[in-house]
C-alpha cells in the first residue's frame, strides 16, 4: 500500500501537468498556454497560494522546469502610472476581496527560494522580491503594530474562520492581521535579506532588521498565553481573538518564528482528532463542512515538518497516517476531509460538506510527496537526510523488510532497521553515501513526548 500511494501520487501529478490552462474568468474560458501545474480535476487554472505550498512541500523536486513555468506566470506588471513597472506577484482574490484586503500572495517566495538555481528566474525573483515588499510596505505595513494588515492565507471564506458579522462588513479584515499572512512576509524578508547579500546589495541589513523586528512583533502580538498557542488573528486594534489556525502555527514553528518552549508548546496544544487535524480550531457549529471542521492534507504535511522540527512523534505519525489514509480512501490525492469521518462529503442538510473538493488536487499531491520525503525518509531541503521516524510506524512502513528504499531522479536513500527499536523515535545512527546512494542506518532513542491533545466533536 506505501508503494502504491506513492505511485498514485506520481500518477496524480502526471495529469496535473499540463501544457495549457484556463479559468471561466478569463479570455471566456479559452485554453491558454502554459508547461504549469494545474492545480487540481476542478480547478485547471493556477492560483498563487496553491502552486507556492506545492513547490514548496516538494514539487520543485519532481518537475523544476514546470514549478518555475507556473511562478512566472503569476508575475505581472503594475497598471498604477507611478508604480515600479518591473514584476509584482499576482494576489489570489480573498473572501474580502483581493490585495491588499488579501495579501498572502508573499508566500510566492517559499516556493522561489528552492529555484534559485536558474540565474535568469533567480533575477527574476529578486526583482518581484524588490518591488512586492516595497508595494506591501507602503500599503499593507503598519507601523505602530509592527505587522502586516490582511486576510489568513488560504482561509479564505470569511464566515468559516472571522466573526458572524463580516459576512456583510469586511472592513475588519482588510484592517486586521493574520499569524499565517505575517508569517510568510517574514520569510520573504529573510530570503530578501540573503539575495541582497548575495549580490552586495545596500539593502541586505535593512532587510534583515525589518525581519527580526516582525519577528518581535508576531512574538509580542499573536501570542496568547492562556491557550499556549498563536493566535490566527487579532484586530486592527491589537484586539485578540480566540481563533487558531494549523498553517500559521505550523509556518510559524517551520520558519523559526516560533522557536524553544513557544514553538513545541503551540503545536502539542493544537487539538486533534482521530482522522487528523483540522485547519481551524474551534469550529463553527453554524457553518458549512470546508474550512470549518475540515482536513486539509496539505496543511497536515505543513504540521508534520513542524512535528519533526519539534521532535513530538505522536504528532509525525498522526500527520503521515492522515494524509496516507485519506489518499487510500478514495484513491486520489483529495483537497480536503471531513473532520470525524474522513469523508470526502458527509450529507448533513445545509452544513453538508466539504462544500467543494476535488481529486488530485495539487497542494494535496505535494503533502503525500512531503509524507513519503521528508516525513518517512527524512530528506531535507538542504540534500541531508535527517529521519525522525516514530517507531510506531515501523510494522505500516517496513512490513517485514529490513529496509526500505526511496528512489528519486537523481539519488535514492535507504532506511535500514536496528535490531531493536524500543524507543518512540528512529534517527540516524550512521550515514554513508556511495554515488548518488545514502544509507542510513537507524537507531532507536526515547524523546519526551506530549500525548495528542484530542478535540470533542
Amino acid at each position: 500500500l506505501f508503494d502504491g500511494l506513492y505511485a498514485m501520487a506520481q500518477d496524480d501529478l502526471k495529469q496535473d501537468s499540463v501544457a495549457a490552462i484556463r479559468d471561466g474568468a478569463y479570455d471566456h474560458d479559452q485554453p491558454i498556454p502554459c508547461d504549469c501545474f494545474a492545480t487540481g480535476e476542478k480547478w485547471p487554472y493556477v492560483w498563487t497560494r496553491d502552486l507556492s505550498f506545492s513547490v514548496d512541500l516538494g514539487l520543485w523536486r519532481y518537475d523544476a522546469a514546470r514549478s518555475r513555468n507556473g511562478l512566472r506566470f503569476k508575475l505581472s506588471g503594475s497598471r498604477v502610472p507611478d508604480a515600479s513597472k518591473g514584476p509584482l506577484v499576482m494576489q489570489d482574490t480573498g473572501s474580502g476581496g483581493s490585495w491588499p484586503i488579501s495579501t498572502d500572495r508573499v508566500a510566492w517566495f517559499t516556493a522561489a527560494r528552492h529555484l534559485l538555481d536558474d540565474k535568469a528566474f533567480a533575477d527574476d525573483t529578486w526583482q518581484a522580491l524588490t518591488n512586492t515588499l516595497a508595494q506591501d510596505r507602503q500599503y499593507a505595513f503598519d507601523a505602530g503594530m509592527g505587522l502586516y494588515r490582511g486576510e489568513t492565507s488560504f482561509l479564505d471564506w470569511r464566515e468559516q474562520s472571522y466573526p458572524a458579522w463580516t459576512a456583510n462588513d469586511v472592513v475588519f479584515i482588510a484592517q486586521s492581521f493574520a499569524l499565517s499572512t505575517n508569517v510568510l512576509h517574514y520569510q520573504a524578508l529573510q530570503l530578501a535579506a540573503q539575495m541582497a547579500g548575495e549580490r552586495h546589495d545596500a539593502r541586505a541589513a535593512d532587510y534583515q532588521a525589518q525581519a527580526d523586528a516582525l519577528k518581535a512583533a508576531i512574538n509580542a502580538h499573536f501570542w496568547r498565553a492562556d491557550r499556549g498557542m498563536y493566535m490566527s488573528y487579532i484586530g486592527g486594534d491589537g484586539t485578540p481573538y480566540d481563533s487558531y489556525d494549523l498553517l500559521g502555527i505550523a509556518l510559524a514553528i517551520d520558519s523559526g518564528v516560533a522557536d524553544g518552549e513557544r514553538a513545541r508548546r503551540t503545536l502539542a496544544n493544537y487539538p486533534t482528532w482521530p482522522a487528523g487535524s483540522p485547519v481551524i480550531w474551534p469550529e463553527r457549529a453554524d457553518q458549512p463542512i470546508y474550512h470549518n471542521r475540515a482536513i486539509w492534507p496539505f496543511v497536515s504535511a505543513y504540521a508534520l515538518r513542524a512535528a519533526r522540527k519539534t521532535a513530538q512523534p505522536a504528532r509525525i505519525a498522526h500527520e503521515i497516517e492522515s494524509v496516507m489514509r485519506g489518499a487510500a480512501l478514495y484513491g486520489s490525492n483529495m483537497e480536503n476531509y471531513e473532520l470525524l469521518t474522513q469523508g470526502q462529503h458527509v450529507d448533513e442538510g445545509k452544513l453538508s460538506g466539504p462544500v467543494v473538493n476535488s481529486p488530485r488536487q495539487l497542494w494535496s499531491v505535494a503533502a503525500y510527496f512531503a509524507v513519503v520525503t521528508e516525513g518517512v525518509f527524512g530528506l531535507a531541503e538542504d540534500g541531508h537526510v535527517e529521519p525522525k521516524l516514530p517507531t510506531a510506524l515501523v510494522p505500516m512502513l517496513f512490513g517485514t523488510r529490513r529496509s526500505i528504499t526511496l528512489k528519486l531522479h537523481d539519488r535514492s536513500i535507504t532506511l535500514q532497521l536496528p535490531q531493536s527499536h524500543a524507543g518512540n523515535l528512529l534517527v540516524a545512527d550512521r550515514t554513508t553515501t556511495e554515488g548518488t546512494a545514502t544509507t542510513v542506518r537507524l537507531k532507536s532513542v526515547q524523546v519526551p513526548d506530549a500525548p495528542l491533545r484530542t478535540g470533542a466533536p
